[in-house]
């Protein structure tokens, strides 16, 4: 179901006055109280009662929702947790972001919950803070998700690249064991008398042209090994591998200069 059926006024004001008269008729029960607002309550007798009774029946029983502000925040809050509307993602970056991206219904959801106040306090401060972070959170799994199955593509990729060389060893997922070592795969190619190794750093991307992002440790560890490195980017989800080299790498690594000292750059690959 959509987010945008529970982000309306309508639902949410349903929500607010469910929870006022059961709080004053607790006797009642939520199902009776829906039907008998809108015949008693002039001011919330146009609410969808019908979602309403559904956000009653999600958000816990244990909130206070005396204020109604409050009680909006911790709404929206709840919602945000099993919808995962797009614009939580802009979270981290500000309000006016945030903005750009609601429409009318969900800003004056927000507005109303005093989530646009001038200057904020520290509520709404917090109530911001603690949804940026769920959004980062959120984002960093996204990422490692995608650069585990960048890893087991360039995997399958070694396996089936060091059988065609006949080379009868198979690669090794390094990130797996020490995310520290500065690549991800060990695998070979064919040397003078035995096989030599070939170290794979594993980078992904979705976007169009590709970027990575490289660290300083992926780096030295790049210049480390020289010919025997080699950067894995892999396009997804189109599952397309473009491979480069150390030196087709250097020209975009920046120099540290005076006390600067780069941790890590992006990259974009042509």
């Amino acid at each position: 179901m959509s987010a945008t059926k529970y982000f309306t006024m309508s639902a949410l004001n349903a929500l607010l006055a469910i929870r006022r008269y059961l709080i004053a008729y607790p006797g009642l029960d939520a199902q009776t109280v829906a039907r008998s607002i809108p015949t008693i309550d002039a001011d919330n007798a146009g609410c969808d009662f019908e979602t309403g009774i559904e956000l009653h029946e999600r958000i816990s029983v244990d909130s206070a929702f005396g204020d109604p502000a409050e009680g909006l925040r911790y709404a929206i809050a709840n919602i945000v947790s099993w919808q995962h509307p797009l614009w939580v993602r802009l979270t981290p970056y500000g309000r006016e972001r945030v903005k750009t991206a609601l429409t009318r219904d969900e800003e004056q959801c927000l507005r109303s919950a005093g989530l646009f106040e001038e200057p904020p306090s520290e509520a709404i401060v917090l109530w911001w803070d603690n949804l940026a972070q769920t959004a980062r959170a959120a984002a960093n799994d996204r990422l490692l998700a995608q650069g585990r199955e960048a890893e087991r593509l360039s995997l399958a990729y070694e396996t089936a690249r060091l059988e065609a060389l006949q080379i009868p060893r198979k690669p090794k997922w390094v990130a797996i064991e020490d995310n520290g070592a500065g690549y991800d795969i060990r695998s070979y190619d064919t040397g003078p008398v035995e096989p030599i190794g070939r170290l794979i750093e594993v980078k992904s991307s979705t976007q169009n042209p590709p970027r990575m992002v490289l660290t300083r440790n992926e780096w030295e560890t790049a210049v480390k090994y020289g010919d025997a490195f080699v950067f894995h980017i892999w396009v997804l989800p189109a599952e397309i591998l473009q491979e480069r080299t150390v030196a087709q790498i250097a020209m975009h690594v920046p120099a540290d200069q005076g006390s600067g000292r780069w941790s890590q750059v992006e990259i974009k690959i042509h």
